[in-house]
């Protein structure tokens, strides 16, 4: 949807609003921050836990928890 010029706004308020408002939910958004990278710094500010992961050869895979919110339920 971020690459549609009719939608992208419209997906990108959305989905700010599910993770900044609905803390009865967990999301879980899979994005590459390669392409729009400015955009999707909003999700990410919005977000309560965010990771990161990458992938060096020969088939390395780092995950790096950037933020992390636990919930008392």
């Amino acid at each position: 949807m971020l690459f549609s010029p009719t939608y992208k706004k419209l997906s990108l308020d959305k989905l700010e609003k599910f993770l900044s408002e609905d803390k009865k939910r967990t999301y879980l958004f899979s994005v590459s921050t390669s392409a729009f990278r400015e955009d999707i710094k909003r999700w990410e500010k919005a977000a309560d836990n965010l990771m990161f992961a990458r992938m060096e050869e020969p088939m390395k895979l780092y995950l790096k928890i950037a933020k992390g919110n636990q919930r008392s339920g």
